[in-house]
C-alpha cells in the first residue's frame, strides 16, 4: 500500500511554501491550496503570473515552516538523498 501525505500535513510542513518559495515564484508561478474550515484539503490550481515582473514573493516566510522542510531535507540528505541532476554531466546537489 502506497502511503500519502493530507494536503494539509504538506502545507504544515512546509512543503508548500518550500515548492512555491523555491520551484514556482521564481518563474512567476504559484500551486494554491484549497481550504474548507481552515484546512486545506485539495490541490487548486497553479496561478500564473509569469507575465508580471515583480512575480510572487512572500511578505513573511514562516520560519517554522521553513525548519520543518529543511529538516526533512537534510535527513534524507544525509542518508544519501539528493537532487536529481537534470543532465548526465550535472553534479547531484544537496541544497
Amino acid at each position: 500500500m502506497t502511503k500519502t501525505l493530507s494536503v494539509e500535513e504538506f502545507r504544515a510542513l512546509g512543503l508548500l511554501q518550500e515548492v512555491n518559495r523555491k520551484v514556482l515564484h521564481p518563474m512567476g508561478l504559484a500551486l494554491s491550496v484549497e481550504c474548507e474550515d481552515g484546512v486545506a484539503v485539495r490541490f487548486g490550481q497553479v496561478i500564473d503570473c509569469r507575465d508580471d515582473p515583480e512575480g510572487f514573493r512572500y511578505d513573511e516566510l514562516s520560519q517554522v515552516k521553513l525548519s520543518f522542510a529543511r529538516d526533512l531535507f537534510e535527513a534524507k540528505a544525509k542518508l544519501g538523498w539528493h537532487v536529481q541532476p537534470g543532465h548526465a554531466e550535472e553534479k547531484p546537489s544537496t541544497q
